[in-house]
Parts: C-alpha cells; sequence; structure tokens
C-alpha cells in the first residue's frame, strides 16, 4: 500500500496514508459499552480501566466513540495485515481525552473482504 515514510513516537512505521474511507468508519455501541469500557469483560477489563483513568466513562460512553472517529481521521496507518477476513489497519496517535490531557492510543480497523467501511475492532492508550 503507502511507502513508509517516518517512524512514530514508539519507532513503529507510519504510512503516509490514513484507513481508507475512513470518513465512513463504523463503530457499533456494542464495542464500546461491552468491550472496551466494561471493565467486567475478559479482554476489555484491562482496556476499560486505563481508559477510565484518562476520564472515559461507561455512562458517557460516546465520548469514547466521537473521540475515536477523531483519532482516525487526524492519525496515519503504522501497521498493514491481511488476514482471511479482511485487511486491518492500526493507527497509533493522540487522542484527546476527557480529562484535557491527550492519550497515546493504538486502534484497529478492519475493512471486510466484500466491504468498504472500516470497522472497530479494538483500542487501547499504551506507551507514552
Amino acid at each position: 500500500m503507502g511507502a513508509c515514510d517516518s517512524m512514530n513516537a514508539l519507532g513503529g512505521e507510519i504510512y503516509d496514508l490514513n484507513v481508507p474511507n475512513y470518513q465512513s468508519a463504523e463503530i457499533h455501541p456494542d464495542k464500546i459499552t461491552k468491550y472496551l469500557l466494561a471493565e467486567s469483560h475478559v479482554d476489555g477489563g484491562d482496556k476499560a480501566e486505563r481508559f477510565d483513568q484518562v476520564g472515559f466513562r461507561l455512562t458517557e460512553w460516546k465520548e469514547l466513540a466521537v473521540a475515536l472517529h477523531v483519532h482516525i481521521a487526524n492519525n496515519n496507518v503504522v501497521r498493514i495485515d491481511n488476514t482471511e477476513y479482511g485487511t486491518k489497519y492500526i493507527v497509533d496517535g493522540w487522542l484527546e481525552a476527557p480529562r484535557g490531557r491527550p492519550v497515546y492510543v493504538r486502534a484497529v480497523w478492519q475493512i471486510d473482504r466484500g466491504s468498504n467501511h472500516p470497522r472497530l475492532i479494538s483500542a487501547y492508550p499504551f506507551g507514552r
């Protein structure tokens, strides 16, 4: 796809491209309410705790959805993986958090085979 032009803050490659069709990115409410912000979720509990620390709350889950839409628009792809289900795009970058301090987040988006719209697979604060 795109050529690697530089490195991100954590040393990963940055492609000179956004996720294709990022303007129509889909975030299913359950992905946030039952996974990313659900402290009781087996895989998502750790993510929920880290998002909570920067001010994202389950009761205000739409704030995280809006922030992730801004994140995909404002940050370039750092990795592309082709899978049997479609193409995954890894996006690293700063995300505005409710407490006023940006947090460095990795978001995983996928364009499923036969689709043109990216959908959120996962997201989590990391690094910095």
